[in-house]
């Protein structure tokens, strides 16, 4: 870590990995890629955290999703105050589609604006799995954010993305209409709610 490179217990990986892992994943595609789009599922027990979209007028209102970030290459203004003081979560124009919004706002939209968690001591950074002993070293502030979230905490102040966050149970990702989740994701969900049940039977 270069000097300077840490604020509120947080730190940025200055190293070439997230280029590194763009170029891996970008090999899969036969072009270059600038920005990756990365979902994560945060799980508490046998429940998995969701965010439901703000409900305005939007191709996108009130859609299901979860946490998401963007892996994106090195530029001037990418480095740990850029991260901490971007916002995503503005107001978008109403013409917005899904899919639109699936490629911008790509860090955790949980209703709080990233550079209000310069001073958050609950802030914890997202990092992607390239392999298995990186997930535990590398702390990816490059990417994105996500602290933690615990029930009962009040989130969604006007004009942000995500109206509520909520840990959700299988049974009640089961219930909820499958056009209801952004991007097509809820298979994917119950799959890993499936593969989280197993575990947890094991331990």
């Amino acid at each position: 870590m270069a000097e300077g490179d840490k604020a509120s217990d947080l730190a940025c990986d200055t190293s070439a990995l997230p280029e590194q892992y763009l170029d891996a994943q970008a090999s899969q595609f036969n072009h270059d890629l600038d920005v990756l789009i990365i979902c994560n599922l945060i799980f508490n027990d046998d429940r998995v955290l969701l965010y439901r979209t703000a409900g305005e007028p939007k191709s996108w209102k009130d859609k299901v999703g979860v946490p998401m970030f963007r892996l994106r290459r090195a530029t001037d203004d990418s480095g740990l105050e850029g991260v901490l003081k971007s916002k995503v979560d503005q107001v978008m124009s109403e013409d917005v589609s899904v899919e639109e919004y699936a490629r911008v706002a790509c860090r955790v939209q949980v209703g709080l604006d990233p550079a209000r968690l310069q001073q958050s001591s609950s802030a914890l950074a997202l990092h992607t799995a390239v392999s298995s002993p990186l997930i535990e070293d590398s702390v990816w502030l490059r990417a994105s954010l996500m602290w933690k979230i615990e029930d009962g905490v009040e989130l969604k102040p006007d004009g942000h993305v995500c109206q509520e966050t909520f840990w959700a149970s299988s049974e009640a990702v089961e219930k909820l209409p499958e056009e209801s989740f952004l991007m097509g994701i809820k298979p994917d969900i119950q799959t890993a709610l499936e593969l989280r049940k197993r575990r947890l039977s094991l331990t």
